[in-house]
């Protein structure tokens, strides 16, 4: 199969941006209920909260394999795709998280003649430990698996140890 390229909402599309991002603000509305209700069924424990936000995603949506690997200056996420086209997926990328939202429809035949409709969702956000820059984040799809690269901004790519001598020599240079 060919790699294809996805295109990635970086936030600088406005009226993209605005379909988009409300249907991720919806789909974390609902899972964020859901997992309220899964916490309620339990009485409330505080401790297992995650765990009711994770099966909340797993019951609304499929949520895909993904891996997340790292270099010197990328983020590098791989997610199984399988039975999701490049026009079936949306990427939206912001400073610190990345999100994959597909939605799928096709047709299943059923004792012969009979064909019903099936649908499915993707749905799977990553946040990451540094800022990204959005801008240069590039997506392909080839063989079922979406790759995304995400660079890191500049102040990223530096060690914390690095960044934090040279908070102090600022802070020496101010006194």
């Amino acid at each position: 199969m060919n790699k294809q390229i996805i295109p990635v909402n970086n936030g600088l599309q406005e009226q993209m941006n605005e379909g988009l991002f409300r249907r991720i603000g919806d789909t974390l509305q609902s899972i964020r209920e859901r997992a309220y209700l899964l916490s309620q069924a339990r009485e409330g424990s505080g401790d297992e909260s995650i765990e009711d936000w994770l099966r909340a995603e797993r019951e609304l949506f499929q949520v895909p394999e993904s891996e997340l690997s790292e270099t010197e200056s990328t983020y590098n996420l791989r997610i199984s795709v399988r039975g999701f086209e490049p026009e079936q997926l949306q990427v939206a990328a912001e400073p610190c998280a990345i999100t994959v939202h597909g939605t799928a429809a096709s047709d299943v035949k059923v004792l012969g003649s009979y064909t019903q409709r099936e649908s499915k969702a993707l749905f799977r956000r990553v946040e990451l430990p540094s800022s990204i820059d959005p801008v240069r984040i590039k997506a392909t799809l080839e063989d079922g698996v979406l790759s995304i690269v995400m660079p890191k901004t500049l102040l990223a790519h530096k060690p914390i140890a690095q960044m934090q001598k040279v908070a102090e020599q600022g802070e020496a240079r101010a006194a």
